[in-house]
């Protein structure tokens, strides 16, 4: 698989203007990236489960957009677009934050689901 080109695809469907952008969503540090962008390194198997969640979320979000616009005004499919991608951006400042507590879960066997339930319930909170 293209991972390079589907963290393009990741900054395009969320409106990311940058691999430092990308790489906060995905968990990785800037060298990480550009290492990665750079074929100096393999996308880590997190980043690549995280990349392919993400990119579900932006298609689903996209055809649900694309339904809605044959009903709305294009003016108010593109302000849904710009406020969800201002608060996706928001709970991704506190993203780095969480991986080292989300790493830890995961080594000690807790799964991926508990653990989006409990992040979603706890940013959902902040909303």
């Amino acid at each position: 698989m293209d991972w390079v080109g589907k963290i393009d695809e990741l900054k395009d469907s969320l409106g990311l203007k940058t691999d430092a952008e990308a790489g906060v969503a995905l968990g990785l540090s800037r060298t990480m990236m550009s290492m990665v962008r750079n074929g100096r390194a393999e996308l880590p198997a997190i980043a690549k489960f995280t990349l392919l969640d993400k990119l579900g979320y932006a298609r689903t979000r996209a055809g649900v957009i694309k339904v809605l616009g044959q009903v709305l005004p294009s003016e108010f499919a593109a302000r849904l677009i710009q406020t969800d991608n201002e608060r996706y951006r928001q709970k991704l400042s506190e993203f780095p934050k969480l991986r080292g507590v989300i790493r830890k879960l995961l080594n000690e066997g807790v799964s991926i689901e508990e653990i989006e339930l409990v992040v979603d319930d706890e940013l959902g909170r902040r909303e």
